[in-house]
């Protein structure tokens, strides 16, 4: 793992290409200072339609919050430059899905990636699947890594 984030100013895309049946899962890391918040989104007990779950869990380390999406599964990141006031903005577009229904084709945990993204007005484009999102986007990715 190579990933520095001296300034603590950077989101990261985080995918696990295998998830969700080859499709892919998504979720994100949003770091400011000795802060890193990691955000994703799934269907409570694995199911396409339903309740959701959102996750966030709070890190004092880039290193911890990576080490802990390695463990959820995730395979590859995509990093993006930002600054404190956008990292703000993707936490508070991420927050805004605590209370969400989950639907596979729609409101699905490439969404909530999209949604931190564009508040944070990064270059993103909105696609509806967490790998042809993640690989279409890292064109615009400052830096970009396996675990």
């Amino acid at each position: 793992m190579n990933f520095v984030d001296p300034l603590g100013l950077d989101i990261w895309h985080i995918n696990d290409e295998q998830g969700a049946g080859g499709a892919g899962h998504s979720g994100a890391i949003v770091g400011s200072g000795n802060h890193y918040t990691y955000h994703a989104f799934y269907g409570k007990h694995g199911k396409a339609k339903g309740e959701g779950e959102y996750h966030y869990k709070e890190f004092n380390s880039l290193e911890a919050a990576m080490a802990y999406a390695k463990k959820e599964g995730y395979d590859r990141w995509a990093q993006y430059s930002t600054c404190p006031e956008k990292d703000e903005l993707a936490r508070q577009a991420a927050d805004k899905w605590s209370d969400k229904n989950y639907l596979v084709t729609y409101t699905n945990c490439i969404q909530l990636v999209n949604n931190m993204m564009m508040a944070a007005d990064l270059p993103w484009r909105d696609l509806r699947a967490p790998n042809f999102n993640f690989n279409y986007n890292i064109r615009q990715s400052d830096k970009s890594g396996i675990f």
